[in-house]
């Protein structure tokens, strides 16, 4: 977790691996989130996010998988700003969240807050996060998950996602 255990928050972690053979052509999503509030609903926002991402992800399987996922995340934008309007606005500056969908070789992943992305590659590892968090910023809900990076992975290669905490 990102956050103290007397402060309060929810954290959850989820890999979506599709049943039906045409979005699995499409690829799986993963998910970390951390959300540093001690709102009852927390969770509720969390789940929302997995949600929209997961609907938005599969919604067009014509699209190619870049597209989906961003299509996906100006959905989820669109909600967090949606929630922020009706008052709820404990969340903001405080989720730390990676999301990242991986088709065959390529993958395409988002991250905000302290959370971080490791590539293990030919025994080497490398924060893909780095530099991507800055401590104090202006914080636009409709601007949420914009940290996109896109890259290819490589037999033998190794992502992890996890909380800032983990290292």
């Amino acid at each position: 977790l990102s956050h103290g255990s007397t402060r309060g928050g929810f954290s959850t972690t989820l890999v979506y691996e599709p049943d039906d053979a045409s979005e699995k052509q499409h690829g799986s999503l993963y998910f970390v989130i951390d959300i540093g509030s001690p709102s009852p609903l927390s969770a509720d926002i969390a789940y929302n996010i997995i949600d929209i991402i997961k609907e938005e992800y599969y919604s067009d399987l014509e699209l190619s998988a870049g597209e989906s996922f961003e299509n996906a995340l100006k959905a989820a934008n669109s909600e967090l700003a949606a929630i922020a309007k009706e008052g709820e606005k404990d969340w903001m500056g405080k989720l730390n969240i990676v999301i990242a969908a991986v088709k065959d070789k390529d993958m395409y992943i988002v991250q905000r807050g302290t959370a971080e992305i490791h590539l293990l590659r030919d025994n080497n590892m490398i924060n893909l996060s780095k530099g991507m968090y800055t401590p104090g910023e202006t914080y636009r809900p409709e601007e949420t998950l914009v940290n996109l990076i896109e890259g290819e992975l490589g037999v033998g290669d190794r992502m992890l996602a996890s909380t800032s905490e983990l290292f």
